[in-house]
């Protein structure tokens, strides 16, 4: 059958009450006895979603995954905006950053970033279209309906991406273990848009040459490296929660 498929009673809840994407149909485990799960059963019947009893077989068949909590819906493909319409947007949010994601592989994580984005008011999200983790019933869960309310832009190249978003006015900062630079000194500017590379490998040398700061988070020894989705989120914290200077002001890489 076409469409996504979304699972996760949290995640599903949001696409019910968001409303940007049609739900087709939903499924449920009759013998889930969840609050939420009865909170999107019944948002869906008022909807007039079809909701459809399945095994947990079935389920775990439908998305691939024995994660679902017992509810999944058949939803409209995610509804993605382009790169203009993203910069636009979020040049208007200031002291909230617009992420970019270099590369993120795990599912997990990018459903965290999401969901960390959202709660730190993230002017939105970029993603490499190929070569990492998509927008699946996994991500989603894990962004636990974040993403139904994030502006979300794939693109096929991320150098490119940046020269871009410099273009539109934007401060690029990536966070980087190669400075000496923390992340508690930098001189914010706005509209700000904060980099984040691959798990393990971090930001690739021309992603980092392309950066007009590159920032660390100090941590203390004998601690080597946070996961991407905590280091998303502390940066997201100390950066969103600044007063802004012009960009102008800002003090360049050197």
């Amino acid at each position: 059958m076409s469409g996504e498929y979304i699972m996760g009673a949290n995640a599903v809840v949001a696409a019910l009450r968001a409303g940007r994407r049609r739900i087709f149909e939903l499924y449920i485990l009759p013998q889930a006895k969840s609050t939420v799960l009865r909170e999107a059963e019944n948002s869906a019947s008022e909807k007039g979603v079809p909701v459809i009893a399945k095994s947990r077989e079935e389920l775990t068949d439908i998305c691939n995954s024995s994660n679902h909590q017992g509810i999944v819906a058949r939803a409209e493909p995610f509804p993605y905006i382009g790169l203009k319409e993203l910069l636009d947007s979020s040049a208007k949010k200031p002291p909230s950053p617009l992420l970019i994601l270099e590369g993120i592989e795990d599912p997990q994580n990018l459903g965290a970033i999401l969901r960390s984005s959202l709660a730190f008011g993230s002017g939105g999200v970029i993603l490499r279209r190929r070569r990492a983790a998509s927008l699946s019933p996994t991500a989603l869960k894990a962004a636990a309906g974040a993403a139904e309310y994030l502006s979300i832009c794939r693109v096929a190249n991320i150098n490119q991406t940046i020269d871009r978003v410099k273009k539109a006015g934007f401060w690029v900062v990536g966070l980087s273990a190669n400075t000496s630079e923390s992340i508690l000194d930098f001189k914010s500017a706005y509209p700000l848009a904060l980099v984040l590379g691959s798990e393990g490998k971090g930001l690739p040398p021309l992603v980092e040459r392309n950066c007009d700061s590159l920032l660390k988070i100090p941590i203390c020894e004998p601690t080597e490296s946070l996961n991407v989705s905590v280091a998303a989120a502390v940066a997201l914290w100390e950066l969103s929660g600044r007063k802004q200077i012009p960009k102008e002001l800002s003090t360049p890489k050197s």
